[in-house]
């Protein structure tokens, strides 16, 4: 997902400028990702001071919460979407990874769980919502068992992606 000025709570329309420093001393707190992150955004997070920075967060997270919410409870409103987003934007902006802080974990189990019993199955076959799954997999010590979950229930099941993260998974335990 790429950031829009809502979401975007470390910016402001002045040129960036990186202190490396910062990102220099944090560096073995940031959790790689396969996408990359952006070095502005790194380190606008990582140079605002803790309590205004947590202030930012609950703020953003909070009308992002909102727009799930009210998209749970529109018919016509895509809640996966909504859900995708809050998701993409925790990783995006908690740079640690899954903690206590981000939420990440819990957020991810409650998408699925929720976007599982809504819809009556209506995201079954959507890869966003496979992604939410495999994400979630990427985070829990047994990988495979969310794999074989997402399997016995149908999830994802049309897509190549779920078979080859789940080949590399069982790579990875050894089996």
């Amino acid at each position: 997902m790429s950031t829009t000025p809502e979401t975007d709570v470390f910016t402001d329309n002045a040129p960036s400028i990186v202190d490396c420093d910062v990102l220099e001393a944090a560096k073995e707190n940031i959790q790689p990702l396969a996408s990359g992150r952006r070095v502005t955004a790194l380190s606008a997070i990582l140079s605002t001071p803790h309590a205004q920075r947590e202030s930012r967060l609950g703020a953003a997270r909070q009308r992002l919460r909102i727009n799930v919410e009210i998209a749970l409870e529109d018919e016509d409103d895509d809640p996966l979407e909504a859900y995708s987003r809050l998701v993409s934007w925790t990783v995006e902006n908690y740079p640690q990874g899954p903690s206590a802080e981000s939420g990440l974990i819990e957020l991810l189990e409650e998408a699925t769980r929720v976007l599982r019993d809504e819809g009556e199955g209506r995201w079954r076959e959507d890869l966003r919502y496979l992604k939410l799954w495999m994400l979630y997999a990427g985070y829990v010590e047994k990988p495979a068992i969310i794999y074989k979950f997402c399997m016995v229930n149908e999830i994802g099941t049309t897509h190549s992606l779920l078979y080859e993260d789940f080949a590399l998974a069982l790579e990875k335990a050894g089996r």
